[in-house]
This record gives C-alpha cells, structure tokens and sequence, in this order.
C-alpha cells in the first residue's frame, strides 16, 4: 500500500524547453510554490458520451475527445521566480546592461583575480557587480570590476579560488561606480558625468535605475533627497536623462568627493511581434509526489509546452507580494516514477527573500503621464493583471494542443487608494493618462513594476463605517506611444539599505 502524500513533502521544478514540448534534459530549477499555491496540476479531459436512439435507454461509455493541460503556480514574488519566467511573461528576451550584451553570467569558477565565465565578460572597469551562490562567503557580494576583463574573465579583487560544482553560482551586472566627482545631477534632475561614457554601458531608454549608495554614504550625493528611484528616457555619452524620480527636483548636486553609485539590472518588457527580441519560450514543469507509488515509491507528473499565458501580482496591505502564473500547455501527463533527466540534479534555491508591502516597498505612485503630479499614493492594495491572451491550437490526430497562439498583451489593474484628494476621482471621468510604478528592495535586490500608460476606467468611493474613504480603481493599461510596450520590469541584482 503507498504512503499518504504529505502536502509538504511535494516538489516543483521547472525547466526551460529547447522548442515546445521537448523536455529538458537540464536547467531544472527548484520552486517554493505557496501552500494551496499548486493548481490544475493534471489533464483536464473532454470526454463526449455516445446518445444513440437504443431500446437499452441507458448511455454509452464516454469517448475522450480533448485534453487542456493549463496548470497554476501561487508563489510569493522572489528573486528566484522573476529570474526562471521573466523571459516567459514578457515573450521578449532582455535588455541587459553592462555594455557586452548579457548580464546575468553563470561562473565556472572563482581565482583570487577574477571570476570564470563562459562568454561576454569583458565588463569596463568600474561596473558593479554581484555575486551569490558560491561556497565560500568571500566570493559572494558586491565588486566593482577592474582593468582588462576579457570574454571569460570578469576581473575583480579579494577572490578565493572555488571551482563551481554540484551547485549553481550567478554574477549579475549590478550597476556603475563613479570615479571621485564625477557623477554629477543638474539643476533638472539629470544624471551627468565627465569622464564615464554612459552610451557604452548598455542602457536602454525605459528602463528604471536607482541612484545613490547607502544613505549619507560615499557612495550617494550629500544632498540625501537625491536617491531612489528614476525613469531613463534618453542616454547620451555624459547624461542620463530621467523622469517621474523619486526624490523632488532643485539645486544641482556636483558629487564633488564621491563615488556616485548608480545601479541597474536587465530589462523586461513586452514587443510587437516583429521585434528581435519577440521569442516564445516554453517551460517544462515537474510536479514531484512522493509515497504516492508501489512501496512508497516517489512518482512524478511532468506538464510539456507550457508558455506564461498570465501573471497577476498582488501587493495586499502589510503582507507578502505574490505571484499567481498561470500557464498553457500542450499536455500533462499521468504520474509515473520515471524521471526527466537532470531533475535529480536541480538547482536549489538560491535567492528567495520575499518582498512585503511595507519595509521592502519603496516607490508606489499613479502619475499623471504628462505632468508627472502624483494622484495618488496612498494605497491600501493593488493588483497588476498581465495577459499574453494565449489559446490553443487543436487539431485532428493529437490529444492535447499542437501549438500555443499568442495574442495581445494586455495589462488591468484593480488599485484600492485612499481619497486623500480629487485627481483620481477627476482623472476618471476626464480618462486622464496616467502612468503606475511600484518599486521593491530586498536583500537579494530588486523589482520595479512600470505601467507607463493607463487609464481610470471606473472608480466608485467606498464609504465605510468609521473608516477612511477609498476608491476600487479599476484601470486598463495601453500601449505606450514613446515605449511601445505596455508593461515593463527593471530588476536589480543588488540595491542598498535604506
């Protein structure tokens, strides 16, 4: 007789496909999916029953005719998920920052000069970098790169050698350090330098960078308001220029004396479907029971072809942010104890610090899109809807979905804001554009949600009793007419206290 199968004993992977349907044979990567959080984890079968004209009066046995494999993940929003799916739920590969096309590196080993990549590693002296996963403390943190990196060697001080094994160890692009005095931000709030050329750093116009070290540091102005987060909008050799910052614009601050610490990731974002980097990445997903087999055998399902059809984010009132991904597939199969391989080896997990609504949120503002004056940002609870509106191809001969179609992105938002003035009240009924941010900072970095265009669709007052006044925004995003995208993601491998 099997073993009961124990919730919390179940296991999650996922793993990248090389084409629709094709199991991975590696890249498995561990998930901590919430409890209840694993869903329509099975083939969701239509069958039709034979009616035919009998003197039996009873019906026939049913005949499968349709298979739906559409399994759901309930996760809490970690470093970890964002890196396995962004791809995915943009259907867009990233813009990195570093200058050398790539910016998220797997290392082979650490010397005591430099960290061994496979390729793109000739980062320009004075790029941040951040290191986690490796075995020895030493080698994990914050670098700054030095002089004459190369394609496979990423040259940094302090190392100890360790030779990655059996483990998985990642070194990001985490941003830029100033040399003494040269980062500078002008009377408009723009970020200005002398020698550093900021074209050769890979800095793609939309994406949202933060400025400034650890408060009252070396490493941020000595006007402390300068620091945060900010919107690039154009980037030319000795200026970033930037918009809807977190901080309030006034006197230029020259650096004078400091190592101005700037610091960006990668980029996600939604294209058209002729960009170069549209792609339609697909996931393999293997859902671990054990006990559930002959002898307490562990037995597993394995759901092939399963691109990101939607992600809702949900921030509620002091709690953890989440993520509910849901997915379409071609097919899930029965359970089984034969095993994908490199499954067994997956990587565990590795950057999994969650973010909350209170301490870890530093930027939560709607916008007006021309004006950049705050309408609100008092917010109880908000929730991003982002849907690749996906459906299935099915066809005679298979069981299950030949091929996955996608259509619009699409983003809607439900924000729960407090009536502490009128513009959201006023912006509904005069479809003001707007633009929504909200910026997240912990320990494993960073995440910055911009919906750059949106509207107020409808916002009823609630008045409850002995409680403040609020409005149930509904609002819909559309495409930016600047950014051509709808929905956009910075992440950060690295951020600051404070």
């Amino acid at each position: 007789m099997s073993l009961l199968v124990k919730a919390e004993s179940i296991s999650l992977l996922a793993a990248l496909e090389s084409a629709l349907g094709v199991q991975p044979t590696s890249g498995w990567k561990t998930l901590q999916p919430n409890a209840d959080g694993v869903g329509d984890f099975y083939p969701k079968l239509k069958t039709v029953a034979p009616s035919p004209l009998s003197k039996f009066r009873q019906m026939e046995r049913p005949e499968i005719v349709d298979l739906d494999a559409t399994p759901k993940i309930t996760h809490d929003w970690s470093k970890d998920l964002q890196d396995q799916f962004a791809e995915g739920i943009f259907l867009a590969h990233a813009k990195h920052t570093g200058g050398t096309g790539l910016s998220y590196f797997l290392p082979t080993a650490r010397t005591t000069t430099d960290y061994t990549v496979p390729a793109l590693g000739a980062l320009q002296a004075n790029t941040l970098v951040y290191a986690r996963g490796f075995v020895n403390a030493a080698n994990n943190g914050l670098f700054v790169v030095g002089a004459s990196s190369t394609g496979t060697a990423v040259k940094v001080a302090s190392g100890v050698a360790e030779t990655v094994s059996g483990y998985v160890a990642t070194l990001e692009v985490a941003g830029w350090r100033g040399a003494s005095g040269d980062i500078a931000m002008d009377a408009s709030g723009n970020i200005t330098s002398t020698v550093a050329d900021f074209t050769t750093m890979g800095i793609p116009v939309g994406i949202m960078i933060w400025v400034g070290g650890t408060a009252g540091g070396s490493n941020a102005f000595a006007t402390a308001a300068y620091r945060g987060y900010a919107k690039v909008t154009a980037v030319t050799a000795t200026k970033l220029t930037l918009a809807r910052r977190q901080w309030t614009v006034a006197a230029a601050d020259t650096g004078s004396g400091k190592l101005i610490d700037l610091y960006w990731g990668r980029w996600f974002r939604n294209v058209a479907f002729d960009d170069a980097d549209y792609q339609e990445p697909s996931y393999a997903l293997e859902l671990g029971l054990p006990g559930v087999g002959t002898a307490g055998a562990t037995e597993y399902v394995y759901a092939a072809g399963c691109m990101v059809s939607s992600i809702d984010i949900t921030s509620p009132a002091q709690n953890i942010v989440t993520a509910g991904v849901m997915f379409l597939g071609t097919t899930i199969g029965d359970p089984g104890t034969s095993r994908a391989t490199g499954a067994s080896t997956a990587a565990g997990l590795l950057a999994i610090d969650r973010y909350t609504s209170v301490s870890k949120l530093k930027y939560l503002r709607v916008v007006n899109q021309a004006t950049e004056a705050i309408v609100s940002n008092d917010i109880a609870t908000w929730k991003l809807t982002f849907n690749n509106n996906i459906t299935p191809q099915k066809q005679q001969g298979l069981l299950g979905t030949a091929r996955d179609v996608v259509g619009k992105a699409q983003v809607d938002m439900d924000i729960e804001a407090f009536l502490t003035q009128d513009e959201g009240w006023k912006a509904c009924s005069a479809n003001t554009s707007l633009a929504f941010g909200a910026g997240f900072r912990n320990a494993d970095g960073g995440t910055f949600f911009d919906v750059p265009s949106l509207v107020f669709t409808d916002a009823p007052p609630k008045f409850p009793g002995n409680g403040p006044v609020s409005l149930s925004v509904k609002s819909a995003g559309f495409r930016d007419a600047t950014g051509n995208y709808t929905l956009g993601m910075s992440t950060f491998a690295f951020l600051p206290n404070g």
